[in-house]
């Protein structure tokens, strides 16, 4: 009997004979019966449950597609749940550990759910019996009493049936709770850092479990990322470790008047990179206010901000603001579309620079954000003072030295950073250096029209300009089967050196920097650095990218850009219809 056969026969006795024949066959075999027996019973038993699982998939189905429309959840994510490692799964129609919404009430707040329960019972074999596959049912009714994109709050329980849709489901959820019945919190895995109801910088003393700290005054600072805050908590003689925690608001609601919001922990110095969650009760006061925070992700102890696992109570400090405004050729307005942002040619940051505040982003990330204290405009050269938030979450203050090297070019010296604010920034020393582009800076000719050679090659190795006005061309062998193309963003010149900032294409992010010299010996040297500020100084412990050293030039002449030549023919053609028309006029 093949398979097919097989299944057939089982579906065609269970179906229309209503008898199992797992036993009819059992029936056959005695336990002296040989291998054979054995192997054919194990199948048809396999294909029992197969049918069984089959059977379900299409009530499942019939099911999802009778309570899509009078029951659909809004709440299709992965979520947390306390004392559960694996996350909670729930689409529209389903939720673990509860099964399928079946109905709800009209103001989504009371739902009934059905889970099935199918679970296999192990007995010897040729014991086989119907009961190997048991099932049950278990109905739950559901009260929802805070939900949001991020969190839900909810009470279930156990009742004994439900008839039909006709039954008030306001009624049955009312009368199916005890006052003892505890609280259930999911927490959206994947949620969305939101603003928190406090605004640092503040300092705080705390109250856990172990005893209360109050003779050391611990602190919160605002991270760079959107959301995200760092609470230190200082050692005291009471409670001699210090802790700290990253701490993300994601959802917020409000109870009887009482402010609650949940927050996800991240970097903690207890749970280390595990990522917790939290819910956090909010009291404002004249001069700051209280916090509470639950002793885990079941929030259950926190119906009063006394019960809270640790109390918190706090003092706002000063609020912190901008006393200048960055150059107006940096900024980009907070509601423009343009990609007004400047790329950093050493780390690849995307910098977006607004009137007060400079944000700088990595793989994504907020890394720093940056606030002007004071300016100094000298030429193309501004001289400033920022207030930083760094990636861990402390506040520095560093001077600056910006030079405006080409419309699309800037560049930046950075002093050390200062946990204090100085005096002024009259003398910046060259702690480190960086060149910034514009992410959406338009090709511009390249500052040469000529072609290089080297005595070994008859080709040229090194053109500028010569195919397109805006095109480096870099041949890697003599017979230029091999070269690289680049396009020229920005040029200048300084000490002798012309430096050129160019891309690898029009839709290419990678920067690279050109350094164009030549001795009084007529030597020319063209070097190439990628991931690199273009700087000498800064240049000098870079390795090169490409390095050419040159003996001739001749120039030449684009076939077509945005040439010289090619601005002069529009304008004589501007100058011809003008007196076109003066022509005209006079006759």
């Amino acid at each position: 009997m093949t398979t097919e056969e097989a299944f057939l026969y089982f579906h065609i006795c269970f179906k229309l004979f209503s008898f199992n024949p797992i036993v009819e066959l059992s029936a056959i075999f005695t336990d002296n019966d040989n291998k054979l027996s054995r192997i054919i019973i194990d199948m048809i038993t396999r294909l029992h449950v197969l049918l069984r699982e089959r059977e379900r998939e299409r009530e499942d189905k019939k099911r999802a597609d009778n309570i899509l429309d009078g029951c659909r959840l809004k709440w299709n994510a992965s979520y947390h749940m306390s004392g559960r490692r694996a996350l909670l799964q729930l689409n529209e129609t389903w939720m673990d550990t509860l099964g399928y919404c079946i109905v709800s009430s009209s103001n989504h707040y009371n739902y009934i759910f059905r889970l099935e329960l199918f679970f296999f019972i192990p007995l010897k074999i040729f014991i086989i019996d119907w009961n190997k596959i048991s099932t049950g049912m278990m109905i739950f009714a559901i009260v929802v009493l805070q939900f949001s994109m991020s969190i839900l709050i909810f009470y279930s329980e156990c009742i004994k049936q439900y008839e039909s849709s006709s039954d008030n489901i306001d009624n049955i959820c009312r009368f199916a709770f005890r006052g003892d019945t505890p609280m259930k919190t999911l927490f959206r895995n994947d949620a969305k850092s939101e603003q928190c109801p406090f605004e640092p910088p503040f300092n705080f003393t705390y109250t856990i479990q172990d005893g209360s700290c109050t003779s050391r005054i611990s602190s919160v600072n605002v991270c760079p990322e959107y959301g995200k805050y760092r609470f230190r908590y200082e050692a005291c003689p009471e409670l001699p470790s210090h802790e700290k925690d990253e701490l993300e608001c994601i959802a917020h609601w409000n109870s009887f008047g009482i402010e609650f919001f949940a927050v996800r922990i991240t970097n903690s110095s207890i749970t280390g990179p595990n990522i917790i969650f939290r819910c956090l009760i909010h009291q404002k006061t004249t001069f700051g206010g209280r916090m509470g925070i639950s002793a885990d992700s079941s929030c259950n102890e926190l119906t009063d901000l006394t019960n809270a696992g640790t109390r918190i109570e706090y003092q706002q400090g000063p609020f912190f603001k901008s006393h200048c405004h960055f150059p107006t050729f940096l900024r980009r307005s907070y509601n423009s579309s343009s990609k007004h942002k400047w790329i950093s040619m050493t780390t690849g940051s995307v910098n977006d620079f607004y009137s007060d505040k400079w944000i700088e982003v990595i793989n994504g990330m907020n890394y720093t954000i940056s606030q002007c204290l004071q300016i100094q405009n000298i030429g193309n050269v501004y001289k400033m003072i920022v207030h930083k938030n760094t990636q861990q979450c402390t506040n520095i203050y560093q001077c600056i030295e910006m030079k405006r090297r080409h419309k699309n070019i800037i560049e930046i010296t950075y002093d050390k950073v200062m946990r204090k604010m100085p005096i002024s920034c009259k003398f910046i020393k060259e702690y480190s250096i960086d060149t910034m582009a514009l992410v959406d800076a338009k090709i511009v000719r390249c500052p040469l029209n000529r072609q290089h050679f080297i005595q070994s090659c008859t080709n040229s190795v090194a053109q500028f300009g010569c195919t397109y006005d805006h095109e480096l061309i870099m041949n890697l062998n003599c017979s230029n089967t091999s070269f690289e193309k680049f396009f020229c963003i920005g040029h200048w010149q300084e000490n002798g050196m012309q430096y050129i900032v160019s891309r690898r294409s029009i839709d290419h992010s990678e920067l690279l920097c050109h350094i164009y010299s030549s001795n009084a010996n007529g030597i020319i040297h063209i070097v190439t650095y990628r991931h690199s500020s273009c700087h000498a100084e800064s240049l000098q412990q870079s390795q090169p990218y490409h390095n050419f050293t040159l003996t001739k030039y001749d120039s030449c002449f684009p076939l077509n850009g945005i040439s010289t030549k090619n601005e002069i023919g529009s304008s004589l053609a501007a100058i011809f219809i003008l007196l076109s028309f003066a022509v005209i006029y006079v006759f």
